[in-house]
C-alpha cells in the first residue's frame, strides 16, 4: 500500500471517529471551521480535538464506568502503523452531561384529581351566582309591583279626598310663606295709596256717615290700634306714615281672623270656639298627624255647606266697609272713593286671604301652622317680632311697646303643647318709640 493511499484511509477513519464521538459526548459538534482563506481544517487538528473531547467525557464518567472506558482504550500500536480507534460504547449523553447542560428540576404538574376538584368548585360557584341573580331579579319585579300598587292607592285616595293626602301635605311651608308674602304686599300697597295726603289732601274733620257707624264701632273696638285711636280723638296732627301703619294694622288683623277661623264666611263665635277647644284637646292628647287631619276634614266639610262665591263676595264688601271706616278717621273725603280707588286691591286681598285660609286649614296635615299678629300694647320682644321702622344706627329701648302690627307672621305649633311654637316668619310691628319720634319730627 502506498503512502498516499494509507493517508487517505487514516483520514477517513479519523473523520468517522470525530462524527461518532461528537454525537455521543455533546451532540453534533462541528470540526474546526474553515479559515478565512477558505481552506479546510487539517486532519491532525480534527483528531486532536476529538481526542480531547473523549478524554473530557472519560473524566466525567462515574467511577463504576472507569474499567469499561479503560477496556475501550485502543491497544498500543507496535506495527509502526496507526491503528483504527474503536468507538466508545459505554458512553451516553444522559450518563455524562456537561455542567452547563444540567437542567433545573421542573415544577410538578397538578394531578388529574386536583384538576377535577377545582373544576367542581368553579361549577358550584357559578351555580350560586346564577341563583343570586335570579333572586335579585325576582325581588326587583316584586318591588316594581308594590310601587305600582302604592301609586294607585295614593291616586285613589287623593281623588276621593282632595283635602289631604295620607302620605304628604297638599302645600308646603314654602308655599305658605309665598302666599303670606302676597297678602302682605297687597296690604302695604293699599294702605300706602290711601294714606298719601299729597295725592288726596284731607279736608277739615267731618263726622262719619251714619251707614258707617256700626263699622266704625267695630273697627275701633277690634281692629284700630288704641294709641292711634287716641290721637284721632284728640284731633292731633297725625303723620301720613302713622295713618298708613294704622290702616295696615286694620287689614292685618282682619286677614288674621279670616285665615285662622274655621269658616271663611259668616261664622258663629260660639260654634268656632267649640271647634277650637276640640282641636286643642286633640293636639294635646292625640298624634299630631291625626289632629291635623281632623282639622283638615272639618274645615273642608264645613266650607262645603256654604256657597263659596257668595261668601267671597260678602267678605269683599265687609273688608271694603272696614277700610272706609278706618279712612274716615284721617281723611273722610276718601270714604266714598275707596271702592273706585282700591276696589281691585280689595278683591286681591280677599282672594289671597282665602287661598291662605284653605292652604293652612285643609292642605297642610304634617304640621300645625298658625298665622300670627301681635296685639297692641304687647312688650317688644326681638326674638319673636321685628321692628318695621328700624333704621341703621337706631338705638333700641330696653323697654318698648307694640303700637300695631304691619305684616303677618307664621309659626309652627310644637306637638302636645299649648303655647310653645317654632317661629318661621316674624311679624313686623310699629313701636311706641317710633311713633314718638315721628310726632316730634312733624
Amino acid at each position: 500500500m502506498s503512502l498516499s493511499t494509507l493517508m487517505k484511509t487514516v483520514g477517513n477513519q479519523a473523520v468517522n471517529a470525530v462524527s461518532r464521538a461528537v454525537e455521543l459526548v455533546a451532540g453534533s459538534t462541528s470540526v474546526d471551521p474553515p479559515s478565512e482563506t477558505g481552506t479546510t481544517p487539517s486532519i491532525r487538528g480534527a483528531a486532536v480535538h476529538t481526542q480531547q473531547e473523549l478524554n473530557q467525557g472519560k473524566m466525567l464518567q462515574p467511577a463504576a464506568q472507569a474499567p469499561a472506558a479503560t477496556e475501550a482504550r485502543p491497544a498500543k500500536n507496535t506495527g509502526g502503523s496507526r491503528a483504527r480507534v474503536p468507538p466508545t460504547t459505554g458512553m451516553s449523553a444522559s450518563t455524562a452531561p456537561t455542567p452547563s447542560l444540567v437542567p433545573t428540576a421542573p415544577r410538578s404538574a397538578p394531578t388529574r384529581a386536583e384538576i377535577e376538584t377545582l373544576q367542581s368548585q368553579l361549577l358550584q360557584q357559578q351555580a350560586e351566582l346564577q341563583s343570586l341573580r335570579t333572586t335579585n331579579q325576582s325581588l326587583r319585579s316584586a318591588n316594581d309591583q308594590l310601587e305600582s300598587q302604592l301609586k294607585q292607592a295614593i291616586a285613589v285616595s287623593s281623588a276621593s279626598s282632595p283635602a289631604f293626602s295620607p302620605t304628604a301635605s297638599g302645600a308646603s311651608i314654602g308655599d305658605i310663606r309665598r302666599m303670606l308674602d302676597d297678602v302682605s304686599a297687597e296690604i302695604y300697597h293699599l294702605a300706602a295709596a290711601l294714606a298719601d295726603s299729597s295725592t288726596h289732601p284731607p279736608p277739615s274733620y267731618l263726622e262719619a256717615q251714619e251707614d258707617l257707624s256700626q263699622y266704625t264701632a267695630h273697627v275701633v273696638r277690634t281692629l284700630l290700634p288704641p294709641q292711634i285711636h287716641h290721637l284721632y280723638r284728640s284731633r292731633a296732627v297725625v303723620p301720613d306714615v302713622v295713618n298708613q301703619m294704622a290702616l295696615q294694622h286694620v287689614l292685618v288683623a282682619w286677614c288674621q281672623r279670616r285665615v285662622s277661623g274655621w269658616i271663611f264666611g259668616r261664622g258663629e263665635p260660639l260654634f268656632e270656639g267649640c271647634l277650637d277647644e276640640t282641636f286643642m284637646l286633640l293636639r294635646m292628647t292625640e298624634d299630631p298627624g291625626d289632629a291635623c287631619r281632623w282639622r283638615a276634614l272639618t274645615r273642608k266639610h264645613v266650607e262645603t255647606e256654604q256657597d263659596r262665591t257668595k261668601t267671597l263676595r260678602w267678605r269683599q264688601d265687609d273688608l271694603s266697609m272696614c277700610i272706609q271706616a278706618s279712612v274716615s278717621f284721617f281723611n273722610p273725603s276718601l270714604v266714598q272713593l275707596v271702592p273706585g280707588l282700591v276696589g281691585k286691591r280689595i278683591v286681591a286681598i280677599c282672594e289671597a286671604t282665602k287661598r291662605l285660609h284653605d292652604a293652612v286649614g285643609t292642605k297642610v296635615v304634617s304640621d300645625d301652622l298658625q298665622i300670627t299678629y301681635i296685639v297692641p300694647g304687647t312688650p317688644f320682644n326681638p326674638q319673636r317680632m321685628e321692628d318695621s321702622w328700624a333704621t341703621a344706627g337706631k338705638r333700641q329701648r330696653e323697654v318698648d311697646e307694640v303700637v300695631c302690627t304691619t305684616t303677618l307672621g307664621l309659626v309652627k305649633m310644637v306637638p302636645r303643647s299649648r303655647h310653645e311654637v317654632l317661629i318661621i316668619v316674624k311679624p313686623q310691628v310699629f313701636l311706641l318709640s317710633d311713633l314718638e319720634e315721628l310726632r316730634r319730627s312733624q
